[in-house]
């Protein structure tokens, strides 16, 4: 069990850039410790190709660029290849979508990615470049789109059933909607809970409420199909029956759904992997309460 599929970037970690270091350094030496308490099977490692180049302030034009930056990113990691490694974007590449498809396999040809895939493809160059990497021996096995209850649904309806009719896995990523989707944020708590001015405008989140209120009421039918009682079992002893109670009461705290993995799961049933974003054990908590309840 547990979360297996880590998203990341050489461009994430905006923080880290000071020393030197981004998201990628922080999944490595997360894999690599030990005490992290990290699963030894974890896990699916997914990161990025950005054709602008991002951290070199350079544009990019040759196979042979993707196929350095894919070493990159595995020195950074500490691995000698990549589960899964995605092309950011496929505008402004100097050396245009063939180039593209040849660093892809190459990578791919030498080992040092195992998966390809591509991030906010339109549908027709998606079609175009699983055809160009066929060519190549290669097959694309994701593509990563917005999509959530509150953002992209349309269009990211149509993309799931493009993906499945093309054989490649629909990854969601913001699929919280930045706190829109879950309910963080809504008309009657503008801030998120927090102290200071609203993150967004009273009239912006007001047109939301329905919807809102559509994933309280689910959270709440969820949480009660959860939640065994147990009151007709237990036992006449009362030492016995306070210990069921207590134990019921901890079920209950378990069981508990909330509109955020209402919000998460609404995305599975509809056929796509989420990939929320995670900034603290809570987030991690919460989000491992998604699993086996739909």
């Amino acid at each position: 069990g547990g979360i297996k599929f880590v998203d990341t970037s050489p461009a994430y970690g905006k923080s880290l850039s000071s020393r030197s270091l981004s998201s990628e350094h922080l999944t490595g030496l997360v894999t690599e410790n030990p005490s992290s308490n990290m699963p030894n099977e974890l896990s699916m490692v997914a990161t990025k190709f950005h054709p602008t180049g991002i951290l070199k302030r350079r544009p990019l034009s040759t196979a042979a660029a993707i196929v350095r930056d894919v070493e990159a990113s595995c020195e950074r990691m500490g691995v000698t290849s990549i589960e899964l490694y995605q092309l950011q974007s496929h505008k402004y590449y100097v050396g245009g979508m063939n180039a593209l498809a040849d660093g892809l396999a190459e990578a791919v040809n030498v080992g040092l990615c195992n998966h390809v895939g591509v991030c906010n493809m339109p549908e027709n160059k998606l079609r175009i470049f699983q055809e160009k990497l066929e060519e190549r021996g290669i097959t694309l096995a994701t593509h990563q789109f917005e999509f959530s209850l509150t953002s992209n649904r349309r269009e990211g309806a149509r993309m799931i059933e493009v993906c499945k009719e093309l054989g490649i896995i629909p990854i969601a990523h913001t699929p919280l909607d930045r706190g829109f989707a879950s309910g963080k944020y809504n008309a009657m708590d503008p801030s998120g809970g927090k102290f200071g001015n609203p993150r967004y405008k009273f009239v912006v989140l007001d047109r939301w409420t329905p919807l809102h209120e559509a994933l309280g009421k689910v959270a709440e039918r969820a949480t009660l199909r959860l939640q065994v009682d147990t009151t007709s079992r237990m036992s006449k002893s009362f030492r016995d029956r306070q210990k069921q109670m207590q134990d019921q009461q901890q079920k209950k705290r378990e069981t508990e759904i909330t509109k955020c993995q209402v919000a998460i799961n609404y995305i599975v049933t509809k056929g796509a992997v989420p990939i929320p974003g995670i900034k603290n054990k809570q987030d991690a908590e919460e989000l491992l309460g998604c699993v086996g309840w739909m």
